[in-house]
């Protein structure tokens, strides 16, 4: 199932993505370094550092 995610870096960078997962909007945003992957419809949140299209997960939001 498709969600949309709100993407943001540490500039102040924001974009909203389609995805089925927090990494897949993660690598999808074109952002990099450290960012913060939100759910749009319930609001979970998720923090990834991204680099060449390698997300790894720092934390989450239960």
């Amino acid at each position: 199932m498709n969600t949309q995610f709100s993407v943001s870096d540490r500039f102040g960078n924001l974009k909203t993505v389609t995805a089925n997962t927090f990494e897949q909007a993660a690598i999808l945003s074109g952002l990099s370094g450290p960012i913060r992957v939100i759910n749009i419809h319930n609001k979970k949140e998720a923090r990834f550092s991204v680099h060449e299209n390698i997300a790894v997960l720092i934390g989450y939001s239960k």
